[in-house]
């Protein structure tokens, strides 16, 4: 890899690691904060802000990137993660601490996506899958020492370095994007969808507040879920029309019409949905169930990271070496789903060893869907339309997660009620409560030896029945990977390389009427300057200075 080059990549590497480890790092510090601000009440929103923050402005970065600059739009994105750490260490309350957190997520959902789309500039996609692993690493890195740094930094320092830390990083990245990385300004006329700009985040947000808020702050059948569930379905029908009639929507439609992209984006939502709630069960069992320190249960995830590192690597290289990808994404929800109907075994005599093979099951098969999922769908659009499918096949496992984890940690919850109820009913539990336990398992040590003995076993069954619901969702992934196509890679970021590929890929759309290969027909002098342009897109991108 030339140098500079390699000065391009650890720019965006380390601006993704930011975004990356900030979803982990606070972690550690939720108790300090909460007893300097006086609000343990309001600590999930912590994490809330950030999220919808990040995944409410992923789809436009993607459009933003293809319209003004992949680089300009990540320097922004940086430049606002950096002011809103700023702020929130420095926040003396909770509500302005959460405002800080969302504005953090606005320009983290640039950091998590435009990373993606720049290596789309640079690299062609037969050539992609030998960086998976890098970018893979970042996420395994970030969920191993998130932790301990956040741990650091509380006992040593203050909770407010958790924010602060990240001001040098982003320096650091914009210091070597700013001298290594030289794209060609692609600035041309253009009409910006300002309306689908602000529908589409609003929905994403209704959404998010509806999976977030439902069964944990509010009732599933509160009049608060009802309302804020019919309006995300109301803005949500008004964002598709609008972009369906948008001259340049900031999510075209048209995109789902394409049969990989539709399929990538399906394996990976399912993908999401029976992730995140894994990650949040498989510690809380480990320390409940198993009486294992918070350190061991959160080292229990580490498999995860380092089987996704591994497979990703192994798997791109082999891709690039063959061309072919359509059986990495089968074998991976297979895996994946080998490694939830795995977790769904554990019992509290269940061996340690037994339940790192498990996790590391299910970091296998993620690392072999979902950056593969993404080179694929890349691969099947234009490259002027790079960064907004990049953006919504991430959106897509965002949205994931965040429905994942409503959907199964509700069934956890309802089932630790019955279980609770069955086990435990004639014993003395005090003033705790069911909720009061699911909301702090710590509480499970204030109880006698039998209350004690029978609530470690409802929560045992409780896990048990939430990770199954992961299988069947899982396995969807594997229906949704079967429908991936596998059109040739190309060599190069030609987009008059592919007009073949995706005319055969686009279900329904003939070469003549595809968006996507419409300058087939364009005029002889249009056509003729429309080749010069690309071969001049080739020749800068292929050389950074």
């Amino acid at each position: 890899m030339p140098r500079h080059l390699k000065l391009v990549f650890a720019g965006l590497l380390t601006g993704l690691f930011l975004a990356a480890l900030d979803l982990l790092v606070v972690a550690t510090a939720v108790r300090q904060i909460a007893g300097d601000l006086g609000d343990l009440g309001s600590v999930s929103w912590i994490f809330t802000a950030y999220l919808l923050g990040l995944t409410a402005t992923m789809p436009l970065y993607g459009k933003l990137g293809d319209l003004y600059g992949r680089k300009r739009m990540f320097q922004l994105a940086i430049v606002i993660f950096m002011l809103g750490s700023i702020l929130a260490g420095l926040s003396g309350s909770m509500l302005q601490l959460i405002v800080c957190r969302a504005l953090q997520g606005l320009g983290g959902g640039g950091l998590m996506t435009l990373p993606a789309a720049i290596i789309g500039d640079l690299v062609p996609p037969r050539e992609r899958g030998r960086y998976t692993g890098l970018t893979s690493s970042v996420w395994a890195v970030s969920s191993l020492i998130g932790p301990f740094v956040g741990g650091l930094f509380v006992d040593h320092l203050s909770w407010r370095w958790v924010f602060w830390v990240n001001v040098p990083t982003g320096l650091l990245s914009l210091t070597l994007i700013a001298a290594a990385l030289h794209l060609p300004d692609r600035r041309l006329g253009h009409d910006i969808d300002w309306l689908g700009a602000i529908l589409i985040p609003v929905a994403v947000c209704l959404i998010l507040l509806v999976t977030t808020l439902g069964g944990d702050e509010l009732a599933w059948d509160s009049n608060g879920i009802i309302v804020l569930a019919a309006a995300a379905v109301g803005v949500t029908a008004l964002a598709l029309r609008v972009e369906a009639r948008a001259r340049e929507p900031i999510l075209p439609l048209h995109l789902f019409r394409n049969g990989i992209v539709r399929a990538c984006a399906g394996a990976t939502f399912f993908l999401g949905l029976a992730n995140f709630g894994m990650a949040i069960f498989v510690p809380l069992f480990l320390q409940v169930v198993n009486g294992r320190s918070p350190t061991v249960a959160g080292l229990g995830l580490a498999p995860i990271s380092l089987g996704i590192l591994v497979s990703s690597t192994i798997t791109g290289r082999i891709m690039t070496a063959t061309g072919r990808y359509r059986w990495a994404p089968i074998l991976g929800a297979g895996l994946f789903t080998a490694g939830c109907v795995m977790l769904t075994q554990w019992t509290a005599e269940t061996p340690l060893a037994l339940q790192l093979l498990s996790t590391a099951t299910c970091g296998l098969g993620t690392g072999m869907l979902s950056p593969i999922v993404l080179i694929a769908s890349q691969n099947a659009v234009s490259h002027r339309e790079l960064g907004t499918v990049s953006s919504l096949v991430t959106v897509s496992r965002s949205m994931g997660q965040a429905i994942g984890s409503a959907v199964i940690g509700a069934v956890f919850a309802v089932r630790l009620d019955h279980w609770i109820g069955v086990l435990a009913a004639g014993d003395d539990l005090g003033a705790i409560s069911a909720s009061d336990l699911r909301a702090n398992p710590a509480k499970i040590d204030e109880l006698g030896a039998v209350a004690h003995a029978h609530i470690v076993e409802a929560f045992e069954r409780a896990i048990t029945n939430a990770l199954w619901v992961a299988v069947p969702i899982a396995a969807g992934a594997i229906v949704w990977a079967l429908f991936i196509g596998e059109a040739p890679l190309r060599d190069d970021n030609d987009d008059r390389s592919d007009t073949v590929n995706r005319a055969v890929v686009n279900e329904g759309v003939s070469p003549s009427t595809s968006p996507e290969v419409a300058e087939i027909s364009l005029p002889t002098g249009t056509r003729d300057k429309r080749i010069l342009e690309d071969r001049s897109w080739r020749d800068k991108t292929s050389c950074i200075e």
